[in-house]
């Protein structure tokens, strides 16, 4: 359907630079590699519901089921949207066309110079080569070499790729469970380490503490009230020590209580902090 229009729109580009002739060897690859996509699309649709399973008892679990093995939801949902793949590509000129022209702006492209005709002999040649490699390889490759048949038992496809060639096994594995969780920790800890770092270094020159002065025009008036009477009772009681006044130890506690709450509104944990909280409201208002 609407893979036929995008196969025919790669064929159509090569055929346009046939006059080389490695475009032509360009061309007989794609139509060959057409033809092995017919040919393993076949094996899987008649495996899948023309051929019997081995196991007998499996065979008649599946000739046991009905349609009310699919809700009606789902059905619907994959009818659907299997309905829109022939209508665009019965319809390519009205529908992907308007669609890919709607496109040519975005993806910075200019208009084509001209439409194929779709449905001419001369597009439809390249599909029917491919169909035809593809019935070929699948007669004479598949139905011959990769199915065999045992006396007495089903018939049954061969894996003949070698287990050493898993790609499962030999790439992806590896990739996935090993090589990238090392680089993702060893960045990780580079920039943990980084972070750390540049905050000690930051902390003792930049942002280095500084001493806090004697300003009691900054006390709160709670702590100036609260320091004056402490300071007359010492001073009645005859314990108050040379040069040392509880209206300062007030104020120097004051002041440092304030660059904690500084340091804390300002960083970055307390900015994340809030961040999450405002998502957590974002998302309990968008399920309530």
């Amino acid at each position: 359907w609407n893979g036929y229009i995008s196969k025919t729109l790669l064929h159509e580009s090569i055929v346009e630079y046939s006059g080389a002739p490695v475009f032509v060897f360009v061309e007989w690859m794609f139509l060959i590699s057409g033809g092995l996509t017919v040919a393993y699309m076949l094996k899987l649709y008649i495996s899948l519901f023309w051929e019997k399973n081995r196991d007998p008892a499996r065979q008649a679990e599946f000739d046991g089921m009905n349609r009310h093995y699919i809700r009606k939801q789902s059905m619907f949902a994959i009818g659907a949207s299997a309905i829109v793949l022939p209508v665009l590509g019965m319809t390519p000129v009205k529908t992907m066309e308007r669609l890919a022209g709607s496109a040519q702006g975005f993806m910075l492209m200019h208009e084509e110079g001209h439409i194929p005709h779709f449905f001419s002999m001369e597009c439809l040649r390249g599909g029917l080569i491919s169909i035809g490699i593809g019935v070929l390889v699948y007669l004479f490759v598949i139905r011959t070499v990769f199915l065999r048949k045992k006396a007495g038992s089903a018939s049954y496809y061969v894996d003949a790729w070698p287990k050493w060639l898993d790609l499962e096994n030999l790439i992806y594995r590896p990739l996935f469970q090993r090589i990238l969780p090392f680089m993702g920790i060893f960045v990780c800890r580079i920039g943990d380490s980084l972070v750390d770092g540049i905050i000690v270094l930051l902390r003792k020159t930049l942002y280095k503490d500084r001493k806090i002065p004697y300003r009691t025009g900054s006390l709160p008036k709670l702590d100036a009230i609260l320091g004056k009477v402490l300071d007359k009772g010492a001073g009645y009681l005859k314990r108050q020590e040379e040069s040392v006044s509880y209206r300062w130890k007030l104020g120097t506690r004051a002041l440092e209580r304030r660059e904690s709450r500084d340091m804390i509104r300002f960083s970055l944990s307390y900015g994340l902090q809030l961040a999450g909280i405002g998502m957590i409201f974002i998302l309990v208002y968008l399920l309530l």
